[in-house]
C-alpha cells in the first residue's frame, strides 16, 4: 500500500512538472522600444532552426502567429520536425509542438517575457525561450538605423494603424492560441 502511494505521488509530481508553464524574461537595455517590438514580431514570423550541427537542426512544418499590438502580446503555434541519425541506432523521427506567447513590456529599458503554454519538458521550453531571444538579439544587432516603428501602447487610447495587418480588425473576437492548433481528421 505504501509503495502504491509512492508511485501515485511520483506520477502526480511528474505530471505537474511537465504541465507547468515555463517563462523566460529578457530586458533590452539601450534599445529603442519600437525596434524591440518590431523585432519580437519578426522573429515570431520567421523562426530559424538551422544549426551547423545536424543533430540540433529542426524543420518548421507549421508556424502560426497572432499579434495583439494593443496589448503587446504575440501568440505562437509551431510544429517542428526532424530525423535524428545517431551512431549505431536506427534513425528516428522527432516532432515537437510549441504553444507560447511573448508579452511585451515597454518602458525604458523595454523587456519581454516568453511563456511556454503547452505541456512539455521545462528545460526544452526554457531552451526554446533562450533560442527565441537569441534570434531577437541577432536581428537587433543587424537592424542598424532602421526607422523606429510605434511600439504597442497599452490602454484604451491606443490607436491601430492601417499598415499593421497583424492585429485583429475592430469587432473581431480575440483569438486564443488553442484555436490555432489544427483539428484531427
Amino acid at each position: 500500500m505504501k509503495r502504491a502511494l509512492t508511485v501515485i505521488g511520483l506520477c502526480v509530481l511528474a505530471g505537474l512538472w511537465t504541465a507547468g508553464c515555463t517563462t523566460v524574461k529578457e530586458t533590452f537595455p539601450r534599445e529603442d522600444p519600437g525596434h524591440v517590438w518590431r523585432t519580437l514580431v519578426a522573429v515570431a514570423h520567421t523562426p530559424d532552426y538551422d544549426d551547423p550541427d545536424p543533430a540540433s537542426r529542426w524543420f518548421v512544418k507549421e508556424n502560426r502567429v497572432w499579434v495583439d499590438r494593443e496589448r503587446g502580446r504575440i501568440e505562437i503555434y509551431r510544429e517542428l520536425d526532424r530525423m535524428r541519425h545517431l551512431t549505431s541506432v536506427t534513425p528516428r523521427r522527432e516532432q515537437r509542438t510549441w504553444r507560447f506567447q511573448v508579452l511585451y513590456e515597454g518602458g525604458q529599458p523595454p523587456s519581454a517575457t516568453f511563456v511556454s503554454r503547452g505541456i512539455g519538458v521545462p528545460m526544452q521550453a526554457h531552451e526554446e525561450g533562450r533560442r527565441y531571444f537569441d534570434d531577437v538579439w541577432a536581428m537587433l544587432a543587424g537592424a542598424g538605423d532602421m526607422a523606429a516603428p510605434e511600439p504597442p501602447q497599452p490602454g484604451p487610447d491606443a490607436g491601430e494603424s492601417a499598415a499593421q495587418p497583424e492585429s485583429p480588425a475592430a469587432g473581431e473576437p480575440i483569438v486564443d492560441i488553442d484555436e490555432l492548433e489544427p483539428t484531427g481528421g
